[in-house]
């Protein structure tokens, strides 16, 4: 599977401009949020009427028309932040060498409280979509649905859930296996490189969020998350006997229900290893 194309570079020195500008701090993440986003619009001048959407590609593409009105963007308008984009905003945020605006000399609209770092309903946050690019083609789309109906639910408690961790490759795999053995640190997995359904794509797990502060353990992971991950036909963590994963989800194939889990890693390395389709 190809790997994602990302500007975590382009997107972590603007957010790093911004927080040196100092007007609205933001996270230093390299994942550009709705906050990343208003605190751009804000250093463009742009008004509240242009931020004020609750869709944040309706606020990208005002900040891409901005640009392009400074004669450094020549893509579209289209509300996704590609290569051309990034670009015109690290030299439009560039202090010593930004071009003039019409308006330097007024000071820029009053704008409302800046949103927290936290996805926009119906949005999925860029953080899980990184993990979720890294899943099977299968598992993308109710990973995102997932992600979608525990943040609807969870937002009238002021937390947020984002998928922490997608596929991981068998060299990651061993070097998680060996932390807390031959590797100094506490004991995180008891499976080795390909005994983990991570490996194959068919796994993620999941991180319930108080702004940008994690909550690593809460009801709400059995209360909410759990239901709602059933619905969809993913497989439970929680419900283990052996280990007990309140934060992770399996999606699983047709062919490994009724199987035991050593059986259905077994298949699953196989066709790995013969290059097969894990969903085939």
């Amino acid at each position: 599977m190809p790997a994602p194309v990302n500007h975590q570079t382009d997107i972590l020195a603007v957010q790093r401009t911004l927080n040196a500008l100092g007007h609205i701090r933001v996270n230093e993440d390299g994942l550009a949020g709705p906050r990343t986003w208003y605190a751009i619009a804000h250093e463009l001048g742009l008004g509240i009427e242009e931020v004020s959407t609750a869709r944040l590609a309706d606020v990208i593409a005002a900040v891409q028309r901005k640009l392009a009105g400074l004669m450094i963007y020549k893509g579209p308008a289209d509300g996704i932040a590609g290569r051309l984009t990034w670009e015109a905003l690290r030299r439009a945020l560039d202090v010593p060498n930004r071009p003039p605006k019409p308006s330097d000399d007024v000071p820029p609209p009053e704008m409302p409280q800046p949103p927290a770092e936290a996805p926009l309903p119906g949005i999925v946050d860029d953080r899980s979509e990184h993990a979720i690019e890294t899943l099977h083609p299968h598992t993308q789309p109710i990973a995102r649905l997932f992600i979608i109906k525990c943040n609807a639910a969870l937002a009238a408690q002021g937390l947020h859930a984002v998928i922490t961790s997608g596929t991981r490759t068998y060299a990651e795999q061993a070097e998680l296996y060996a932390q807390g053995r031959s590797r100094p640190g506490k004991v995180v997995t008891n499976a080795p490189a390909g005994f983990s359904n991570h490996n194959f794509g068919l796994a993620f797990d999941v991180t319930l969020f108080v702004g940008s502060t994690p909550v690593w353990e809460s009801p709400l992971y059995r209360r909410v998350l759990a239901p709602i991950g059933k619905t969809l036909t993913l497989t439970w963590g929680g419900d283990w006997a052996s280990i007990n994963d309140e934060p992770h989800y399996e999606d699983e194939p047709a062919w490994a229900r009724g199987l035991t889990e050593g059986r259905k890693l077994a298949e699953l390395r196989r066709r790995h290893n013969a290059g097969e389709d894990a969903f085939a």
